[in-house]
C-alpha cells in the first residue's frame, strides 16, 4: 500500500496500491527465462504506470527474488535433454548386450558343434549361398552336409525347417575343424579372420567366405 511506502494519498478512500510484477521470456505461454521486473500503480481495478523517480525509490528499498517457475521452460527443456541422452544411453546399453550375447552364443555354437547342427554359408559361387548340416562330429572336426540354395533363402529356412535326403546332396560330405569354421565366421567384428576351402570336385572348390545365419535345435541366431 502506498501509506505503507509513506506515500501520502490525498483521497484515503480510494483504494490503491503499488504491485512488483515479474517480466519474462515465454514461449507458447511457458516462461523461460526473467525480462526484469516492473513496478505499476493499482486504482480501481486498472495498472498505470509509476513515474521514474517513484520507481527508482521503490527499487531501491524493496528487494524481490524471482520466482524459480520463471525458468520452468528452460528446466523443461534441461530435463527433456537429460531423459532423451539417458534413454539414448540406455538403447545403446541394450544394444551392446544384445550384441555380447549374440556373439557369446555364436562362438559357443561353433566351438562346441552337435549333430543337427546348420549353417548357411556365403561362397564365391553363383549361386552363392549354401546350406550345411553337421552329420557328425569327432574330436575337433565336423563332417558337412552340403547342398547349394538356388531358389530359396534364408527367410524360408525361419519358416520351415529344410529337410532333405541322401539323393538330394550334389556333393560329398566334408570334413572341417571347428577351428576352419570359426575362423570363417564374423563373430566380434564385420570381416573373418580367414577363409574356408572346401573341395567339392563337381565344382572344382569353393571358398566360403562367411557363415551368416546359423541354426540349433530350430533356434535362429546371427544375421
Amino acid at each position: 500500500m502506498l501509506e505503507e511506502l509513506g506515500i501520502k494519498v490525498e483521497d484515503p478512500t480510494q483504494h490503491m496500491q503499488v504491485e512488483v510484477r515479474q517480466r519474462c521470456f515465454h514461449l507458447f505461454w511457458i516462461p523461460f527465462f526473467s525480462l526484469g521486473k516492473m513496478y505499476a500503480l493499482r486504482k480501481d481495478g486498472k495498472l498505470y504506470n509509476l513515474t521514474p523517480e517513484l520507481e527508482a525509490i521503490l527499487r531501491k528499498h524493496t528487494v524481490y527474488k524471482t520466482p524459480w517457475y520463471t525458468y520452468i521452460g528452460f528446466i523443461i527443456v534441461f530435463l527433456g535433454f537429460i531423459l532423451y541422452n539417458a534413454n539414448d544411453r540406455y538403447e545403446a546399453y541394450k544394444s551392446r548386450k544384445s550384441l555380447d550375447e549374440l556373439q557369446t552364443t555364436k562362438r559357443e555354437i561353433l566351438t562346441n558343434p552337435i549333430t543337427g547342427d546348420e549353417y548357411t554359408m556365403v561362397t564365391n559361387k553363383i549361386p552363392n549361398t549354401f546350406y550345411a548340416r553337421v552329420a557328425n562330429v569327432k574330436s575337433d572336426s565336423v563332417l558337412l552336409k552340403i547342398i547349394q540354395l538356388e531358389k530359396r533363402n534364408w527367410d524360408d529356412l525361419r519358416a520351415e525347417r529344410i529337410s532333405f535326403n541322401d539323393e538330394d546332396l550334389k556333393f560329398a560330405p566334408q570334413w572341417v575343424t571347428t577351428a576352419e569354421i570359426l575362423n570363417a565366421t564374423p563373430i566380434e567384428s564385420y570381416r573373418c579372420k580367414d577363409s574356408l576351402q572346401l573341395y567339392l570336385p563337381e565344382l572344382g572348390g569353393i571358398t566360403l567366405f562367411e557363415i551368416g545365419k546359423m541354426r540349433r535345435n530350430g533356434k535362429v541366431i546371427g544375421r
